[in-house]
């Protein structure tokens, strides 16, 4: 019997396609058109099909299980900052009502959606002691990283503050005040601002920390500092009090997300989700101009 010589063929298909003219154009590329346009049509159909699984998935989770077992979604949210979070709503209330809607849309719309009160000192503990299942309250990945969050819904400015009656000055050899991490939370701002600082060694700045932005406002009016950074949603709760104005600076955006526990990463995933479609059906922009919210922060696809 002749034995198969493996290697003499490998040899001769190798020669085959090398001297294999490939073209795209005309009669003799038209085997290749097809075969890339099957290919592409193939590999859509596998992309939708795959996202088509995502939410069911994520809606037979532990977690989401859970809160369609109670029928109630609670949601930390803040009461301070008009247009996002006021005392008449704004929208992060919109944003946990469309939610809740979302994770369990056959439950009573008058119940189904239970407001916690929380603050950029309690939305930690109250997320790491299940009194709430998610926070919409200015939350940035920032914060704590042992959260999950979802896309971003709210490009936040952080900006130079000084006074409004201070005299001009270079953004030079100077000290900028900033309110300082702890122990709960990463404050994103002070990121920000560092991050700035490592990569403009040579205009010599440096921060002073604070504990919270009345105790930074009042070194500002002391004259201790001349200028401080503060997220462009909160300078008019302070603008009238101590009078403060914006330059026209920005150290980058605080983003804003949907936060859930670090058992639950799934609530996250549903906000990012519902995030999108909100922003494919123009119904993020409208939640912006129901708010008076300038609708420029809405976030970047890079922000995504």
């Amino acid at each position: 019997m002749r034995k198969f010589d493996w290697r003499r063929r490998l040899r001769r298909l190798q020669f085959t396609f090398r001297h294999k003219s490939f073209t795209l154009v005309g009669d003799e590329g038209r085997p290749y058109r097809r075969a890339l346009a099957l290919g592409g049509g193939f590999l859509l159909i596998l992309l939708l099909l795959l996202l088509s699984r995502e939410e069911p998935q994520l809606m037979s989770s532990p977690e989401i299980l859970a809160i369609q077992d109670r029928a109630t979604l609670r949601v930390g949210v803040r009461n301070d900052v008009p247009g996002l979070n006021g005392p008449e709503g704004g929208l992060e209330q919109a944003l946990a009502e469309a939610l809740a809607a979302r994770v369990l849309p056959d439950a009573d719309p008058d119940s189904r959606l239970e407001l916690i009160e929380v603050n950029t000192m309690t939305m930690g503990a109250k997320l790491d002691d299940g009194s709430v299942d998610a926070v919409i309250a200015m939350a940035a990945a920032p914060m704590a990283a042992k959260y999950y969050y979802s896309d971003p819904y709210y490009q936040d400015p952080c900006l130079l503050i000084t006074l409004a009656n201070a005299p001009a000055f270079q953004l030079q050899n100077m000290e900028i005040g900033v309110v300082q991490s702890n122990s709960v939370r990463n404050n994103p701002e002070l990121s920000l601002v560092e991050s700035y600082l490592v990569t403009h060694p040579f205009l010599g700045l440096r921060t002073r920390t604070y504990a919270s932005y009345p105790d930074m406002l009042e070194a500002l009016a002391r004259g201790e500092i001349r200028a401080a950074a503060m997220v462009e949603s909160c300078i008019g709760l302070y603008q009238e009090e101590y009078g403060v104005v914006s330059v026209d600076f920005s150290f980058g955006t605080v983003d804003y997300a949907i936060c859930s526990p670090s058992d639950a990463s799934a609530l996250a995933s549903v906000g990012s989700l519902l995030l999108q479609d909100l922003e494919e059906s123009g119904g993020l922009q409208s939640l912006y101009q129901a708010n008076g919210l300038d609708v420029s922060h809405m976030p970047s696809e890079e922000a995504a």
